[in-house]
This record gives structure tokens, C-alpha cells and sequence, in this order.
């Protein structure tokens, strides 16, 4: 009898390790699916870069997407897709495919103060046969023929005069903005102006034009006053229909990193460069996104330009709204998509650049090291302050 209760009391053993290692087993099968769901949803948070470089993933089916490099949208139902209004057609020229076969519009912002570094970004996508056709959204009159100038970049760009169209809106949504540039702003002292008053269009135009001709460094309101463009050009390409990639001048392009915004779901609605920084709740660079056309997107970009104070940068703008809005995004690799703070800290293990941001510095002859430095700097002369 003993030895029938020993043998029961073995088999029970033996059945509860059985049903506990079946119940293991389908954990891990259940976590690795998980894990690997996660990966395919590129699901990135805000983070800080660690010698550990969790820096976040993207998914091989993703990086395998190939691109014909001929990207200029020709087709009549790929341009009637934007609005038919004035600025809608004046920027048709540079609809371009985007990722996933939907459409974008590649844009910068710049006054001719910042034109070596527009020439030299444009000639890193020309080295590295990036062949969608940029919008040059104007700050002044000088940009657009002193571009048309530079023969090695003709037919590679399209710049549409944007200052006037600007200030309009500002006027409109934020003229406490316009106040204070009237008021601080350095080229009061260079044009002697004394009337801080918000006049018509054309003689706040012509105040504004003395904007066009200097490098800004970061901390003047005219440098706030270009940077905080970003948003409106933002929202006005978003009206238009289509998705906008709205980069600032100083970066450099080494490859096409159009496979990285292949996110599915509503983390791929926006998707920013990793700052690495905790100055702001959340981490994206507002100088490198791209941003879906989606209703949920027009409104929030809308409301980041007429909610914040008008004093806040769109930095410090877009990462509050994010965060408060709970809005899904995602970060992009900063080994991948490295800023000035990744090139300092990290500069031997770069070894994958997609796009260098040269950030994280305000004059200008620094930001030319650092494109030098990863061999991003096309142009023969040297900035020289």
C-alpha cells in the first residue's frame, strides 16, 4: 500500500512539473511575440543616450524598402491631390514620393544669412543621389537669386518667396511675436527704426526684409523669428494635402532616409530626430520631422501655434503640445540620425549616418567643423565667423 501511495505521490509530482513547464512555455512564446510586435511598431519613447545605446530599432522590412531615385511626382492625379489655391500651386513643383507611397514636400527655411549652409545641404543630397526636388521657402528677397546663381544646383530645388505670406499669419495668430521684434530686434538699430507700432503689410515687410542678410545665433528674437517659421510652413504644407519632412539648413544627407519614416500605426504620424536632451518634457528636434497629413495632425500643429505663449520657441513648443496631448510619436535612432551633442560624445562609433543635424552650438563657423568633421562639407570656402 505504501509503495501504490509513493508511485501516486511521484506521478502528481511529475504531472504539476509537466503542466509547469507547459505554462513557462507558453509565456515565452507569448513574451517573444509581444517583443516582437513592439519591434515592428518601432515602438520608441523619449529617451537619453547611454554608452549602452538603447537608442531604439527599426524593422528590417522597412530598410529593405527601395526607392525609385527619380522622385519627382509628375503625375496629374499626384498634383491635382494639393489644394487649388495660390500657395498650394506656387510649391506643386516640389511634391515628391514619400515613404509607403504616400506624397511629401522636403522643406527649408532659410533667409540668405544662412545660405551656405542651404548650398552645402543641397549639394549632400546631389553627392548622394537623393533626387527629390526641395522647397526653398524664402526670408527675405536674396535667397532665391542668389540661389539661382549657384549653377551646380540648378533644376535641383524649388524657392517660393514666403516672407510676406509669413508675416500675414504671425500678424493674424501670435502679433505679440511681431511686437517683440519690433521692439528687440537688432535690426532696429540697423535700419533706425523707432515705430514699434504693427503697421500695414508692406512697411512691416520692409522692416522684416533687414531680417534676410545676417546669421542669426541662437537666443535673439530674430533667430526665434526664423526658427519659429518652421511651424507655419508646417501647417500651411499640411493644409495644402500633403506630408511634410521640414528640416533645418544644418544638416547633411548621406543617405535616403525616407525606409525610416516607414512606421505603421499612429506612431509613424510623426516622427522626429532624438535631441538626447532633457531640457523639454519630451526629446524631438524640431529642425528634423516629418509629419503625416491627417486631420489629428493639422489641428495639433494649429493649435501649437496659437495656444503656447507667444515667447516660446518651436522646440519648446511642439515637445509640451506632444506631451500634453499624449500624442503618439516616435524618435528616430541617434546613431542613425546623430545631432551635434552625438557627434561630440559618439563620433567614432557613428559608423551609420543617415542625416547629421549639426545643432547643439550657434555660430557658424562651429557648425561647419562638425559637418566637416563627418566629412558632410561640400563647399570650397570656409565660413570664417
Amino acid at each position: 500500500m505504501a509503495k501504490v501511495n509513493h508511485r501516486r505521490e511521484a506521478t502528481g509530482r511529475h504531472t504539476r512539473r509537466l503542466r509547469l513547464a507547459s505554462l513557462l512555455t507558453v509565456a515565452l512564446i507569448s513574451f517573444l511575440l509581444n517583443l516582437k510586435s513592439l519591434r515592428e511598431m518601432h515602438s520608441l519613447s523619449a529617451l537619453s543616450v547611454k554608452d549602452d545605446r538603447t537608442v531604439g530599432f527599426h524593422s528590417p522590412s522597412a530598410l529593405s524598402l527601395q526607392y525609385d531615385r527619380t522622385v519627382e511626382i509628375d503625375s496629374q492625379s499626384a498634383l491635382s491631390s494639393l489644394k487649388d489655391e495660390p500657395f498650394c500651386n506656387s510649391i506643386k513643383g516640389a511634391l515628391a514620393q514619400g515613404p509607403t507611397n504616400r506624397t511629401m514636400i522636403h522643406t527649408f527655411v532659410s533667409n540668405s544669412g544662412h545660405l551656405p549652409f542651404l548650398h552645402n545641404v543641397l549639394l549632400s543630397m546631389i553627392r548622394n543621389q537623393i533626387k527629390w526636388k526641395p522647397l526653398v521657402l524664402a526670408m527675405g528677397e536674396g535667397v532665391c537669386p542668389m540661389l539661382a546663381n549657384i549653377i551646380e544646383l540648378r533644376d535641383r530645388y524649388l524657392c517660393v518667396p514666403y516672407l510676406d505670406r509669413h508675416l500675414e499669419q504671425l500678424e493674424r495668430d501670435e502679433p505679440k511675436s511681431v511686437t517683440q521684434i519690433l521692439v528687440e530686434g537688432d535690426f532696429r538699430k540697423q535700419s533706425n527704426v523707432s515705430d514699434t507700432t504693427i503697421l500695414g503689410k508692406d512697411e512691416n515687410a520692409t522692416k522684416f526684409h533687414t531680417i534676410d542678410n545676417r546669421f542669426y545665433g541662437w537666443g535673439s528674437v530674430e533667430h526665434k523669428f526664423l526658427i519659429n517659421v518652421k511651424l507655419y510652413t508646417l501647417r500651411d504644407i499640411l493644409t495644402c494635402g500633403a506630408d511634410a519632412f521640414i528640416t533645418d539648413t544644418d544638416i547633411g544627407f548621406r543617405k535616403d532616409p525616407r525606409p525610416y519614416f516607414n512606421i505603421p500605426g499612429q506612431r509613424g504620424d510623426i516622427i522626429a530626430q532624438n535631441d538626447t536632451t532633457t531640457q523639454y518634457v519630451l526629446s524631438l528636434n524640431s529642425g528634423f520631422m516629418y509629419w503625416r497629413n491627417t486631420p489629428q495632425n493639422l489641428k495639433l500643429i494649429d493649435d501649437i501655434i496659437n495656444v503656447p505663449p507667444f515667447w516660446h520657441v518651436d522646440q519648446a513648443r511642439v515637445n509640451r503640445m506632444l506631451y500634453d496631448r499624449k500624442s503618439p510619436h516616435t524618435l528616430l535612432d541617434a546613431f542613425k540620425f546623430p545631432n551635434g551633442a552625438m557627434l561630440n560624445r559618439f563620433f567614432k562609433d557613428l559608423n551609420e549616418i543617415v542625416v547629421l543635424h549639426a545643432n547643439w552650438n550657434s555660430k557658424r563657423i562651429e557648425k561647419e567643423e562638425m559637418l566637416q568633421r563627418a566629412g558632410l562639407w561640400f563647399l570650397n570656402e570656409t565660413i570664417l565667423s
